[in-house]
């Protein structure tokens, strides 16, 4: 039988049998829960791959790291297909695979049939089917979406529901859900207290991504891997069940962040998780500035440079393109402006770090979630003002 074809009735993935085991009623003789295997969701210091950008080569780089967890979803082009075909040609059981996708933007009415085809395409189910960002939708649509995955979750389609971006101040986000995925900016500002609390009480998966990224802001030149570790180090402590979204598409670098998460590494680096949390400190005592009161040339720019493209399609056809039209974009605003952190919600970005991500070339993730930003802090600033 094809390993990416329907499996018989005892041949379940991690998930479930840990899921059927949970519904087991207390007392009696319990079969005992499995430990999972190395690289699947709550093994020790798992690390999931993110297919954002990456081909059917690195992806089946990272399984032969030992990855075993893949981050995948709507907004991530062809990388599904290149996902099943990696999976299939690694002759390793479908259930050993752990993989996370996230649904945005599919018509309400499409949702279940669209899912039940990414289902297919991955032997049969998807072990994380997540909302990747309530603020995306209505209040209408987000139920609606839930209804589904549930719906899906009862038909053996999914094994697991989850919530991308949960809000603090939004029990149904949390409420009922099976795991979480968070941008690990959200957990470093000012207002960061709060969700890490919220996730944390969950005692749920949470799925951090943008990890690499926000341990290179915050280290600036003096940025080193070993940060990497130490910013995963760091959010472990606060929420016990997180784990780290790496990418890349250089095979030293696949097999390099495979090893990232063992915080063992610290202990022979000096004292990079002192020197990062005395970082992410200074970060929490400054401010940042909301969208809907910064100065309104500054705003103006930003929501003109959202409004020149279609940030979810390939804007330029080469890297170069991408990083032309950046540096022109950066000349655009003032040093000033370029410093200044802007706050929607719960998320904070200095101006500086959304032109790079608008202007980000291996994938579109990063571009979607700048522009979504800024089109946020956007009409917000417009509800504010009462302009048009």
């Amino acid at each position: 039988m094809d390993r990416l074809q329907g499996h018989t009735t005892g041949n379940f993935s991690i998930q479930q049998t840990m899921a059927n085991q949970a519904a087991q009623p207390v007392g009696g003789n319990q079969p005992s829960r499995p430990e999972p295997k190395q690289g699947q969701i709550g093994s020790e210091n798992n690390v999931i791959f993110g297919l954002n950008g990456k081909n059917e080569a690195h992806i089946a780089s990272a399984i032969s790291a030992g990855y075993r967890t893949f981050d995948a979803g709507d907004t991530y082009g062809n990388t599904l297909e290149h996902l099943a075909s990696a999976m299939a040609k690694s002759d390793i059981p479908r259930e050993e695979f752990n993989i996370i996708y996230k649904v945005v933007g599919t018509e309400t009415s499409k949702l279940g049939e669209h899912l039940r085809e990414v289902s297919n395409k991955l032997g049969g189910y998807i072990d994380q089917a997540l909302v990747h960002n309530p603020e995306q939708l209505s209040p209408n649509d987000l139920n609606a979406y839930m209804n589904t995955l549930s719906s899906l979750k009862n038909d053996g389609k999914i094994h697991n529901v989850g919530m991308g971006e949960p809000r603090v101040g939004h029990p149904e986000d949390f409420h009922a859900k099976d795991s979480f995925e968070i941008n690990a900016q959200s957990l470093i500002g000012p207002n960061a207290e709060a969700l890490i609390q919220s996730l944390e009480n969950e005692r749920k998966p949470v799925f951090v991504y943008n990890v690499a990224s926000v341990a290179k802001e915050l280290m600036g030149g003096d940025f080193k891997d070993i940060h990497v570790c130490a910013l995963i180090t760091h959010i472990k402590q606060s929420i016990t069940a997180s784990e780290p979204i790496l990418s890349s598409s250089d095979n030293q670098r696949i097999n390099d962040n495979f090893g990232l998460a063992n915080e063992e590494l610290l202990y022979t680096a000096g004292n990079p998780l002192a020197v990062l949390k005395d970082k992410i400190s200074a970060r929490s005592n400054v401010e940042a500035t909301p969208f809907t009161s910064i100065n309104g040339e500054l705003a103006t720019k930003l929501a003109q440079l959202s409004a020149q493209h279609d940030w979810d399609k390939e804007v330029f056809s080469s890297p170069a393109e991408y990083a032309n039209a950046r540096n022109e974009a950066l000349s655009e605003f003032t040093n000033d402006q370029l410093g200044t952190r802007v706050a929607v919600g719960q998320k904070s970005h200095i101006v500086e770090e959304l032109v790079n991500m608008l202007f980000e070339s291996s994938g579109n993730c990063k571009r979607v979630e700048a522009s979504n930003f800024i089109n946020d802090g956007g009409l917000q600033r417009m509800m504010n003002t009462g302009s048009t």
